[in-house]
């Protein structure tokens, strides 16, 4: 099933089984702990304003509200920002969130920042469309994963690699024109920190590639600039 849960204060919410069942309502719990979910899914919904959520392993807090504490085994963790303008952090202080996160700002500008932990592998693929995009990290040998959707911003501050990868298409890649920041055609750009490498991948198609190291940090580390297919007409300008 897919438990719904949409918190309405600090000691109150309320749930619904695969926005079907009988609605419960619940109030006057104040522990952290207090609210336990299992399910095979789990949809966590913000407000019509702009909140501020953060999603540990097993565990998401809207600012203010009862937190929802969750099965890490359920298949998928849907945030759903609603109205308003809403942040997500993913926070990987305590080790990677296994359950995959399916982020959907909604109306507004939205926002998702990956904080927290040290990976091995983190690959950024920005969406056919501006908004949408996937990161996928491995943290401790444990995979994350948050698929985005209505997004403005990706952060990501989690230190290690990063590989920004382009489209299938012929894309302009531009690294460095604002300070770490790496952007896709017009998608959706990712602003980093904390990052030992920079990996550029163009895919398929005619890419271009342009490029300001002064404007990356990586603690010593390198720029890899993979053109693609081979025989495609890729540049790179620096």
């Amino acid at each position: 099933d897919n438990m719904l849960v949409t918190p309405t204060g600090a000691t109150s919410g309320m749930l619904q089984d695969s926005g079907v069942g009988p609605v419960v309502n619940y109030s006057a719990f104040s522990a952290a702990g207090a609210l336990q979910v299992t399910a095979n899914a789990l949809t966590v919904n913000g407000s019509a304003a702009g909140d501020n959520i953060t999603v540990t392993n097993g565990r998401v807090t809207v600012a203010g509200d009862l937190p929802v504490n969750y099965n890490t085994s359920a298949s998928a963790l849907n945030i759903m920002g609603l109205g308003g303008g809403d942040t997500l952090t993913v926070d990987s202080t305590t080790g990677a969130v296994t359950t995959p996160i399916y982020y959907d700002g909604g109306a507004g500008s939205n926002s998702l920042t990956l904080t927290g932990g040290t990976a091995t592998s983190d690959i950024y693929s920005p969406g056919a469309a501006t908004g949408q995009g996937l990161n996928t990290l491995v943290i401790g040998g444990q995979t994350e994963s948050v698929h985005f959707v209505n997004l403005a911003p990706v952060i990501d501050n989690v230190a290690g690699p990063l590989v920004v990868n382009g489209t299938n298409g012929d894309d302009a890649i531009t690294a460095g024109a604002s300070p770490n920041m790496v952007s896709v055609n017009n998608l959706e750009t990712i602003t980093f920190a904390n990052k030992t490498s920079l990996t550029l991948n163009g895919m398929a198609g005619n890419d271009s590639f342009a490029i300001t190291p002064s404007n990356i940090s990586l603690g010593g580390g390198t720029i890899d600039v993979n053109g693609g297919t081979l025989g495609e007409g890729n540049t790179l300008r620096v």
